[in-house]
């Protein structure tokens, strides 16, 4: 091989090292995610609710909003953010919600890891946020995140990519 051709692989080979090293230091969930292998969320609710859904199709004498951001609503304490259009882009479980609120695949807070991995698979991410360690698994443009603490789940976030 010339001597040109191999200085000129050597170099492109360590620019792209540098380019991916630099977006993980910058957004290193991103890299996880594109990373991670998808599992299927197409089916995927919240005691039937889906994304991008409009609000206005549910209960509306249930829903109360949010006093400080009116993109924020509450069902029964299931929490929804819904865009401009009134379609709902996140759909959270919190330790506030009642126990009967259960994602697609029957898992709800107070559930353990384990049972959130028997339902759900091995194909996910970790992160921590808040000092809180984050389950993440992804398909496509949606997301749903397991937030545990001593094996716990805490929360339950289930969205669109780009819109956490």
């Amino acid at each position: 091989m010339n001597r040109t051709l191999y200085l000129r692989i050597t170099i492109l080979t360590v620019m792209v090292l540098i380019c991916i090293s630099v977006t993980y230091l910058i957004a290193p969930n991103f890299v996880l995610s594109v990373f991670t292998p998808d599992i299927n969320l197409d089916d995927e609710n919240i005691n039937g609710i889906h994304l991008n859904q409009n609000i206005n199709e549910l209960n509306t004498n249930a829903i109360s909003q949010d006093k400080n951001n009116p993109s924020i609503n509450y069902l029964s304490g299931i929490r929804l953010i819904k865009d401009e259009n009134g379609n709902i882009n996140n759909i959270a479980i919190t330790h506030e919600s009642n126990k009967t609120v259960k994602t697609s695949r029957g898992i709800t807070v107070g559930d353990s890891i384990e049972s959130v991995k028997i339902s759900y698979g091995e194909n996910y991410y970790n992160r921590t946020e808040q000092g809180v360690e984050i389950m993440v698994y992804v398909h496509n443009n949606k997301f749903i995140e397991f937030w545990h603490w001593n094996n716990e789940v805490q929360e339950i976030r289930f969205g669109l990519r780009g819109i956490e």
